[in-house]
Order: C-alpha cells, then sequence, then structure tokens
C-alpha cells in the first residue's frame, strides 16, 4: 500500500467519522437556547427590541452602528399625553382656579408627615379633573395597566408582528 493510498483511506475515515459525529455536536433540542428561546415577560436573559425593523436592526448590527434603547417610562410618571402644551396649560390655570385642589391644599399641614402625599395625591387629582375637562380618555391606574397597554399609550408597538416596511422607507435607511 502506498503512501497516496495511505493518506486518502485516512481522509475517508476522517470524513466519515466526521460525519458520524456530527449529529452529537448540533444541538436540535429545546435546550439549545438559540432555538428554543423564551420570549416571556420574566425572561431577563433576551433584549427584546420593538417598534424596529428587522431588517434595519439587523443591517446596523452588521456595519456596527450606534442604536440608543429607551426603555419604557415607570409606570407610576404621568402619561404622554399629559406633556403636551395644551394639557400643560390647563393644568397651570386649574392650580390657580380649581376649588376642589385649593381646598385640598389648605387641608393639609405642613408639619405632618402625610403632607407630601397629600400634596401629590391633590395634584393627580387635579390632573385627572384637568384630563376629564380637555376630553381626554381617562388615566389608566397602575393596577389595571398591563405592559403592552404602556407600551402602546407611550407611542411604542409591543407587538411581534411588525408591519411590511414601506420600501422607499427602507431603501433610504439601509442605502
Amino acid at each position: 500500500m502506498g503512501t497516496a493510498s495511505k493518506t486518502e483511506s485516512f481522509h475517508k475515515f476522517i470524513h466519515a467519522r466526521i460525519e458520524t459525529l456530527r449529529p452529537r455536536l448540533l444541538d436540535l433540542s429545546r435546550r439549545n437556547p438559540l432555538i428554543s428561546a423564551s420570549l416571556s415577560l420574566r425572561s431577563n436573559s433576551l433584549i427584546r427590541v420593538v417598534d424596529e425593523l428587522p431588517e434595519v436592526l439587523a443591517y446596523r448590527l452588521r456595519n456596527r452602528q450606534a442604536m440608543r434603547f429607551f426603555p419604557l417610562p415607570p409606570l407610576e410618571g404621568d402619561p404622554k399625553d399629559e406633556q403636551s402644551e395644551q394639557f400643560q396649560e390647563a393644568l397651570s390655570n386649574a392650580r390657580r382656579t380649581d376649588e376642589v385642589y385649593l381646598n385640598a391644599l389648605e387641608k393639609l399641614d405642613p408639619k405632618d408627615d402625610q403632607h407630601i402625599a397629600g400634596t401629590l395625591q391633590a395634584e393627580r387629582d387635579l390632573k385627572d379633573r384637568v384630563r376629564a375637562s380637555l376630553g381626554m380618555a381617562p388615566r389608566q391606574k397602575r393596577a389595571e395597566l398591563s405592559l403592552p397597554q404602556h407600551a402602546i399609550n407611550n407611542g411604542i408597538s409591543p407587538y411581534y408582528d411588525l408591519p411590511l416596511p414601506k420600501s422607499e422607507i427602507l431603501r433610504n435607511i439601509l442605502f
């Protein structure tokens, strides 16, 4: 047996051995986290990017372009629609003229431990009355507000199914 035939048979043996080991190297079971990703709300091992086109995100990652990610504002914060100029102007006027608000502030004792909490509650009640006077939808309380609804209220789509991109917009971003 010559050296060439030994080398050829050795290569065949290695190739056959690799082919027998290949199924063991690739884990196609549910244990593989790349295949079976848990996308639950409680999962903290993944970052869920919403309200972004996958093609644009992939392009930016491939080309190492800088990106900024913003979390949702806290549930306790004021709704985004209360940041409008119209609302802020109406709120400013109501702070000076709303009898219920002014009476609530007068009843609070500045030396009392509950003074700050009472002031914040009177302010929140005033904002709710201003919302009603402007014809805005009632503010959802934290207990009744789901995370997807909170995202929608802040102008972010929480859904996995994204709309198809408009070709000219995508073309401008990618090229």
